[in-house]
């Protein structure tokens, strides 16, 4: 992979996707991969040194405004370069003719570049730290930190409850006295709010916003550039990606609601949402109301419909083609997918989990 790099110039460094990776974020991998590099290309040093400075000031330009004429010198200095470099000679001159539509190619790259430098550094600068910091500036916060190996359990000012789990962090604005609560959290926290319309309640956990009312409901986030999961037990959600101010209403809007049994995970890699059941489905209406879970010769429309009020999780299925279908079971034991696989057993059918739905495929009965 080394020889890739032992003739670029300086354009062709800073449009290289795992050199700009390696400038941006650099990590102990790629810092021993460079300095290897260098070491059996010694060449490229000046080079190399180069287009990192310059990278890191099309950084900073990238948050100012910066007219054609800037643009221009910045060509001029690369075509300058390919007219010295002596391994290109050749090559530039045949392709002289062409230099003006390279320049202008050059410069919309340039563009380009500002613009992704710009929105990665914005973006990457939504995290846990970046966050409490910006809401430091316009509230009095408390933080707490769990250190130890058990979770820790944490009183808002509402009376809300926060179970904390080990190495995570969770701060607040003290007292909720603005006309909405809100909460900071990287690491793993269940949360049971109280209800309050008036108030909503927001967990910003990283790039993720959780807006709630009143619900119970569970967050993993790792790390400040990880993924981010929210779990609900109880109410329901709304999530959607953190973004500029200005822009928080379109993003709620294009956001998902979850309910019981449901999560959403945020991908941070793609920036999607993605939707699906939660692993383990519980029951939503107290147990003591599951006792009858006992059918006798029942048509099987009922006993999905059944399934689906205790656990709040919707089962497609065509009503026309089941008509026929009735069934003697009992199933006060086992989990959903345990209900759900004797019931398909006994009228020979099968079901697919897609999205936060379930599907019920047969054939009907006699």
């Amino acid at each position: 992979m080394y020889q890739k790099y032992a003739s670029y110039l300086l354009l062709d460094f800073i449009s290289d996707d795992f050199f700009i990776h390696s400038v941006k974020h650099p990590s102990p991998k790629t810092e021993a991969f460079w300095l290897e590099f260098l070491e059996v290309f010694p060449h490229q040093a000046d080079t190399f040194v180069k287009a990192k400075q310059a990278l890191h000031l099309l950084s900073l330009s990238a948050k100012q405004e910066t007219n054609w004429e800037d643009y221009k010198e910045i060509w001029d200095n690369i075509q300058t370069e390919l007219e010295t470099k002596p391994q290109r000679t050749s090559l530039y001159k045949s392709y002289k003719p062409w230099i003006r539509w390279v320049a202008a190619a050059t410069v919309v790259f340039m563009i380009g570049v500002l613009g992704w430098l710009y929105y990665d550094e914005k973006n990457s600068a939504i995290n846990y730290n970046n966050l409490v910091d910006a809401a430091k500036k316009h509230h009095e916060l408390e933080e707490i930190i769990n250190h130890t190996s058990s979770n820790v359990k944490v009183n808002l000012p509402d009376g809300s409850m926060v179970t904390l789990e080990s190495n995570s962090k969770l701060s607040y604005v003290k007292g909720f006295r603005d006309n909405k609560r809100e909460v900071f959290l990287v690491g793993e926290a269940s949360f049971d709010v109280i209800k309050n319309p008036s108030k909503p309640f927001f967990v910003y956990s990283n790039r993720l916003i959780t807006k709630v009312l009143g619900t119970s409901f569970k967050i993993v986030s790792i790390g400040n550039d990880g993924d981010v999961i929210v779990v609900v037990k109880s109410g329901k959600v709304s999530v959607y990606p953190n973004v500029s101010s200005n822009e928080t209403n379109t993003m709620e809007s294009k956001g998902v609601v979850i309910t019981p049994n449901q999560m959403v995970r945020y991908v941070e890699a793609k920036e999607l949402l993605q939707k699906s059941l939660v692993e383990e489905p519980v029951t939503i209406i107290p147990l003591e109301q599951n006792k009858d879970f006992v059918f006798d010769d029942t048509p099987v429309k009922e006993i999905f419909d059944r399934l689906s009020k205790v656990y709040g999780i919707k089962i497609v299925f065509d009503e026309h083609i089941l008509a026929k279908c009735t069934l003697t079971t009992q199933l006060q034991t086992g989990n959903l997918y345990d209900k759900l696989n004797i019931v398909c057993a006994g009228i020979n059918a099968s079901y697919d989990v897609v999205d936060t739905q379930i599907i019920i495929h047969g054939q009907g009965c006699n």
